[in-house]
């Protein structure tokens, strides 16, 4: 007897990850997304101006990403990363010389100790203070349930390691403030950071995201098998006798053997029902908490630009980090992209206003580059991440809810991480792990 296949719903990379094992797996599978790629929060879309995609925001992957990272090498585009292994970033603020956090090549967390102890940006009562007290978070199996900040207070971090140090690492991380986000998800960063060979490597994009995953993912599990749909929207699920059935895509009615429910928390609203969120969820997830992002992509026509790393960090300004890419080109072509992170506050602000900023800093910061943009572009992704505090980390949904054959997935599910690419990689597998042991029960019933 055939059975309708398994219908996912979001093509981001939880959606994506669901729907790869389940091709791994031999289980038919449809996917719909309602833009027309694939790639969630991850994807690019083509700039007129700037004749270019440009990606719709700036995305690291850390060396222990290491649930992502294997779906990148199925898709064959590892290689389209540039990374800095070990971690080498630069730092500066205005009127400021630039530091070095360097982790050194060698074995363990010898690397990052060498790295942070020579870091002088900080004193060396700080820089020891700095590295006894992350190795200490490292080790611990749990962590009491209180805020970052709270923490942070707890073990005496003084203002410069706040800013030089704290700061950058959680904003970079995890998009939030420390009174934010509980410490647990700081745990899990520095613990799976320094618990992996290279896992606070980082990887960058050499090309748009688009290209990186979601175009890859496409042809890939078309190969596989997996039917895409793209420009459906999923608006109902069905559910019958207590179980999914199908779903209500574009108004017409699609059977499936289960339903993989992969968007973001933000989006549950508008395809579940006022009884299935009640059934399915906490209160609290009916308006999830978001920590916003923007950046802005600016096009430098000159052989001198402000920097050539391919990460700076900043200390004291609204913009964060610097990111520079040298562009194909018959002549000088420099694309300089900016990050503020956890920047809800930015949010009224219009756009022009956030690039006459981000110009203006820059200015500050190297005072001998004068250079205007020729093209500049800002992007704002209001919904970029869900901070967890100790409150909401402990209301996550597991990926198996209380109607059969529906399942959730996404980086706001249970699964043991922050908010990150790795999490949404991670919720899909979970999700598609036990849909198929359903699957074989059923069968062999």
């Amino acid at each position: 007897m055939n059975h309708p296949p398994v219908a996912i719903v979001g093509g981001g990379v939880a959606g994506i990850t669901a729907a790869f094992h389940l091709s791994q797996w031999g289980i038919p599978t449809v996917l719909f997304e309602r833009s027309n790629q694939l790639g969630g929060r991850i994807r690019s879309s083509f700039d007129d101006e700037f004749g270019t995609e440009l990606d719709l925001g700036v995305h690291i992957i850390a060396g222990a990403y290491t649930e992502f990272l294997r779906l990148l090498r199925a898709f064959g585009t590892d290689g389209d990363l540039h990374w800095v292994r070990p971690l080498h970033l630069p730092f500066k603020a205005v009127d400021t010389p630039t530091y070095h956090l360097h982790f050194r090549r060698l074995p363990g967390i010898l690397g990052p100790l060498t790295g942070l102890l020579t870091y002088r940006a900080l004193s060396f009562s700080e820089r020891l203070h700095l590295a006894i007290q992350l190795l200490r978070l490292a080790s611990k199996q749990h962590v009491p349930a209180i805020s970052t900040e709270t923490w942070l207070s707890r073990i005496g971090a003084t203002p410069m390691q706040a800013s030089r140090f704290w700061d950058p690492l959680i904003l970079a991380t995890l998009n939030s403030l420390p009174n934010q986000i509980g410490l647990s998800s700081l745990h899990q960063i520095v613990k799976r950071g320094l618990s992996r060979s290279g896992g606070f490597a980082l990887g960058i994009p050499l090309k748009p995201w688009q290209s990186i995953v979601g175009d890859a993912a496409q042809n890939y599990l078309k190969r596989h098998g997996v039917d895409i749909r793209l420009n459906s929207k999923a608006k109902q699920i069905i559910i019958e006798g207590g179980q999914a059935r199908g779903l209500l895509v574009n108004g017409e009615q699609v059977p499936a053997s289960a339903v993989v429910l992969a968007v973001s928390p933000w989006d549950w609203k508008s395809i579940l029902t006022p009884e299935q969120l009640e059934l399915l969820l906490d209160r609290a997830w009916l308006s999830p908490p978001s920590s916003a992002v923007h950046s802005v992509h600016s096009l430098f026509e000159t052989e001198e630009p402000p920097t050539t790393a391919a990460m700076f960090g900043l200390w004291g300004t609204v913009n964060q980090w610097v990111f520079a890419q040298r562009l194909e080109s018959h002549r000088p072509l420099w694309r300089i992209s900016t990050v503020m992170s956890a920047s809800d506050g930015l949010l009224t602000q219009p756009e022009n206003q956030i690039i006459s900023m981000t110009i203006r800093e820059l200015h500050a910061l190297w005072p001998d580059f004068r250079c205007e943009p020729s093209k500049v572009r800002c992007v704002r992704i209001r919904h970029a991440t869900c901070p967890f505090d100790t409150d909401f980390e402990k209301r996550r949904p597991s990926q198996k809810t209380r109607i059969t054959g529906l399942f959730l997935a996404g980086d706001a599910t249970a699964t043991g991480l922050p908010a990150t690419l790795e999490s949404a990689a991670r919720s899909g597998l979970l999700a598609a792990q036990i849909l198929r042991e359903e699957h074989r029960r059923r069968s062999d019933a």
